[in-house]
């Protein structure tokens, strides 16, 4: 008994030391997001204060982007840092702006991360999100799916879903653990960062299939639950100056749509909503596909219309015929039409 209290009074001791001497966390450079690896999802954001494009943003404990607290039903928008609000106030970013034209009718914060496919909003809402209570959900999963990368995302995450996992979740607070890993070689932070145009792989981060059966398990469990569903279908520098049908992102777009109306609830198309408001593009995006506050009210707008009947549970239809994606159909040949689309349009990341 005394050998066991003496190994706990020297592991509290080395963790005090630890946490005194590490240097602050989560303050990264301009441009990027200080992440941590976690242990289910790849990767998680590190509580505290973070630079997001030169704006400070504060991660509560469980990772999110703080939400302040409020009596009203929770709404809950999911995606990746176009909908997390990258380089934007919390008073401009979709979520903030969605409380204000809702009235505050809706408690709204946003459990989008930088990066996050639908397989890993999947994952966060099956292991805390639901536990969060979430009256609605704007689903805005998009450009982090059909992007291309060297392995998909279940191939990541299937690698991390050993017996360990769990174990890992709880020591990655500890700076002790910190210390120790990094002593080791082995990284607990690191950031996560938009790819130049030659550094992609040839594969889906989530293919089609896959990502119609994630969008399909969110509805299930949100109908079980009673919880209310809009669709958002994002926008960006290139949908708004283009017609084009031979997009990366099309499939992605058409089957969500399909699945939208036979589930019968509500979908928000962003382009349309930014084109009509006659605004320049340069007042819309911050960049390729980061919104600006701007684009975030006029689509808030439209979001808080759609919710003001109230919230849509979904049905659950059956499965629906995927559409063709050019994209992921085997090798591309350099000298095909195939592969100068791939290239001519490549991916855009939501990080």
């Amino acid at each position: 008994m005394l050998g066991l209290a003496l190994g706990l009074l020297s592991l509290a001791t080395g963790e005090g030391i630890a946490r005194a001497l590490e240097p602050a966390r989560a303050v990264v450079p301009t441009g990027s997001t200080f992440m941590r690896p976690h242990p289910t999802r790849g990767w998680s954001m590190s509580p505290g204060t973070v630079e997001s494009a030169g704006v400070s943003v504060e991660i509560d404990a469980a990772g999110l982007r703080a939400c302040p607290p409020a009596a009203s039903p929770l709404l809950l928008t999911l995606g990746d840092s176009s909908i997390f609000g990258h380089g934007l106030a919390d008073s401009d970013t979709l979520h903030g702006q969605l409380g204000a034209a809702t009235g505050g009718a809706f408690r709204a914060c946003t459990a989008a991360v930088p990066g996050y496919s639908s397989l890993q909003t999947r994952v966060f809402l099956d292991e805390q999100g639901w536990a969060m209570g979430p009256a609605v959900l704007v689903i805005g999963n998009q450009w982090s799916d059909n992007q291309f990368d060297y392995f998909p995302d279940a191939t990541l995450l299937g690698a991390l879903g050993g017996p360990s996992g769990g174990v890992e979740a709880v020591l990655i607070e500890s700076a002790l653990y910190r210390f120790l890993a990094g002593v080791l070689g082995r990284p607990t932070t690191y950031s996560v960062y938009w790819k130049s145009r030659d550094s992609w792989g040839g594969v889906r981060r989530v293919p089609l299939d896959q990502y119609a059966d994630n969008l399909r398990w969110m509805l299930g469990e949100a109908r079980s639950r009673g919880v209310g569903v809009v669709f958002l279908t994002l926008a960006n520098r290139r949908t708004l100056q283009h017609e084009s049908v031979h997009e990366p992102w099309t499939p992605y777009v058409a089957y969500r749509a399909a699945l939208a109306q036979a589930a019968g609830v509500p979908i928000v198309d962003a382009t349309p909503i930014l084109r009509a408001s006659g605004e320049a593009v340069d007042a819309l995006f911050m960049d390729e596909m980061h919104p600006t506050a701007l684009a975030n009210r006029l689509v808030a707008a439209e979001l808080a219309g759609a919710l003001a009947p109230g919230p849509v549970v979904p049905g659950v239809p059956a499965e629906l015929p995927l559409p063709r994606d050019i994209f992921d159909e085997g090798p591309l040949d350099p000298r095909s039409l195939q592969e100068r689309l791939v290239r001519e349009t490549a991916p855009l990341e939501g990080r």
